[in-house]
């Protein structure tokens, strides 16, 4: 980049600043034809008074300049910049009138003006106050607790509204008040599967209540829907909250693993196929399987198994659903190493050690009488009159 002395001539003096450029070829442009317009325009564009004879002595090179850089001298002593060209670039000065102003000054600088809220309503501010002080009446009055601790909600399932149930399920503020109890340990869950409501269970659940509270019993919701048999209700309770349920939730609610913990035990020690056998509910049974539930599992009390109780109990066609289940255990023992076929043969039940007995139980045989083994029964052990 050839630049003398001569060819720029400033007008006016301002205080100078330190200009750092480099001159830095660019072989990929092609030569202005007239270069005398390239400064035409860059003196308009930036204000400059700035008069020139020509730009450029070499009309073959391109030049550029670049940031915080110096002078890049030229092979040719043609192209070796004197102390005078950077003293007179140095001098540069800006017209007290510039062309046009700069859009953008640097980054942050960019200045948004924030337009002005639009006028607000009076009518509308007051009638949305009233309606949050209307929703705030609403859940007070709902979900305060009586002499017995029932809610509106828990009375509303007693009384098996259930439109009313779910509308009040719908509005409610948060997740916890779903969850209040009652004296009784009831939830508004435990409410709704005791009473069969199948909808509201389901829409309790979808709400973000919780899935398995404990009553003073220890039961929760599924332990009742087995005991009670209700095996749609038991169904809705292990089938996972779906997407689309909770589209119509006002808040998002916290996840929660369903199917629950199939071993989960009441206080009574029983899961829930204990529960389910117990009351001789083989499809609930069968539903709980088909949900991975252990076949296997022993009470907390007694350590007796589901064919324990079958085999203790007589019934048969309970007892012929466990023998055909895959990966049953014939042989289990109790806490105190009773298994199915002597609780059997203990409580005089013949036809129920005969079908243990070919389904591979191990059954020794005695020189005692058949009286006398009737009288062989099992020892069961009692606190406070309770059997333990």
């Amino acid at each position: 980049m050839n630049l003398d002395s001569d060819d720029v001539e400033v007008d006016g003096e301002l205080p100078t600043r330190n200009l750092h450029v480099t001159a830095r070829k660019r072989n990929d442009c092609v030569p202005f034809k007239d270069q005398s317009d390239v400064l035409d325009k860059s003196r308009q564009n930036r204000g400059l008074k700035v008069t020139t004879e020509h730009a450029y002595s070499n009309q073959n090179e391109i030049y550029d300049s670049g940031i915080h850089s110096d002078f890049i001298p030229s092979q040719s002593s043609d192209e070796v910049h004197s102390a005078e060209t950077l003293k007179s670039l140095k001098s540069l000065t800006l017209s007290d009138e510039p062309k046009f102003e700069a859009v953008d000054d640097g980054i942050g600088s960019l200045r948004l003006s924030k337009s002005p809220d639009p006028p607000r309503d009076p009518e509308a501010d007051k009638a949305e106050s009233e309606s949050i002080q209307q929703y705030l009446a609403f859940v007070e009055d709902t979900f305060n607790q009586d002499e017995d601790g029932d809610t509106r909600l828990h009375k509303f399932i007693i009384f098996l509204l259930s439109e009313p149930s779910i509308n009040i399920i719908d509005w409610a503020p948060n997740t916890h008040v779903l969850n209040i109890k009652n004296d009784h340990g009831q939830t508004a869950l435990h409410l709704a599967v005791i009473t069969r409501q199948a909808a509201v269970a389901r829409r309790l659940m979808t709400a973000g209540a919780q899935v398995d509270p404990r009553d003073c019993r220890g039961n929760t919701p599924l332990h009742i829907a087995c005991k009670l048999g209700y095996d749609d209700i038991a169904s809705y309770l292990l089938q996972p909250i779906q997407h689309s349920e909770i589209a119509r939730n006002i808040e998002p609610i916290a996840y929660q693993k369903i199917p629950q913990d199939l071993d989960v035990r009441n206080y009574d020690g029983q899961t829930f196929v204990h529960v389910a056998v117990e009351e001789g509910h083989v499809h609930v049974l069968d539903l709980l399987l088909r949900n991975e539930a252990d076949i296997n599992a022993r009470d907390g009390k007694s350590g007796r198994t589901v064919l324990h109780y079958a085999a203790e109990s007589g019934n048969m066609s309970l007892l012929a659903f466990l023998i055909a289940c895959r990966g049953i255990d014939v042989n289990a023992l109790t806490y105190s190493r009773q298994t199915p076929v002597m609780l059997a043969k203990g409580r005089g039940h013949s036809d129920v050690v005969r079908i243990l007995r070919d389904a591979g139980a191990l059954y020794e045989e005695s020189g005692e009488s058949e009286e006398e083994s009737m009288d062989d029964e099992p020892v069961d052990y009692k606190f406070n009159g309770n059997p333990v």
